[in-house]
């Protein structure tokens, strides 16, 4: 949605991240091919992590059916994907990337990156799960408006947050598309058991029984 000119689900997003220890290492709007093409809503680096945030604010209609559900993930969801991807894609021909301040964050060298690719897809209002898992091209994590501020809040420093991501992307590795009932319960099952994911059981079957049944 806009406001005056200005995105307010982008505005929400970067106002969140640059309230936190993100502020550190992240860019609002970074500028990508020829140079004024928006890369992506907010990066984040922090040698040798980077990672990539895509925002869509996309309302879901008020008849919920397999189509409109289908509508909503390809505008919301796939479309973000997307935008990461073509941003991992730019980054690794360049060494530094900048705002239009004139501001610029060097990157890690291309061996070194570990890149984390994060969409925050507006509009469910809750009555849709989030799929995650590889969209195409790498593991995608996907929040909504509720989760992703939950997520920084409980996670943070940035090391506390890309052990979780990494962890979550190793816990779902053999899942290749998983839809969860929200972000917050993947979280509170890694805070609940040390910071990590539990093995020896089916522990997405156990946070699924918890929110659905």
């Amino acid at each position: 949605m806009k406001s005056g000119g200005i995105n307010t689900s982008e505005q929400f997003v970067a106002v969140h991240c640059d309230g936190t220890f993100l502020s550190l290492w992240g860019m609002a709007n970074s500028i990508g091919k020829n140079g004024s093409k928006e890369l992506c809503d907010y990066l984040v680096v922090c040698d040798p992590d980077i990672i990539i945030v895509s925002v869509k604010d996309v309302r879901l209609a008020s008849e919920l059916n397999s189509v409109t559900a289908e509508k909503w993930y390809r505008k919301a969801v796939e479309a973000s994907a997307k935008q990461v991807y073509g941003a991992e894609r730019y980054l690794t021909g360049a060494t530094a990337i900048s705002d239009r301040s004139g501001r610029t964050l060097p990157l890690p060298s291309l061996h070194r990156r570990q890149i984390h690719r994060l969409c925050v897809a507006f509009g469910s209002q809750g009555r849709l799960g989030l799929p995650m898992g590889d969209l195409g091209k790498g593991f995608v994590h996907v929040t909504d408006e509720v989760s992703f501020p939950v997520l920084l809040r409980e996670l943070d420093t940035i090391s506390d947050l890309t052990h979780y991501l990494d962890a979550k992307r190793s816990f779902l590795h053999s899942h290749r598309h998983v839809v969860t009932p929200g972000e917050e319960h993947l979280l509170a099952l890694y805070l609940s058991t040390g910071r990590s994911f539990p093995d020896g059981y089916n522990a997405l079957e156990a946070v699924f029984t918890t929110t659905f049944g």
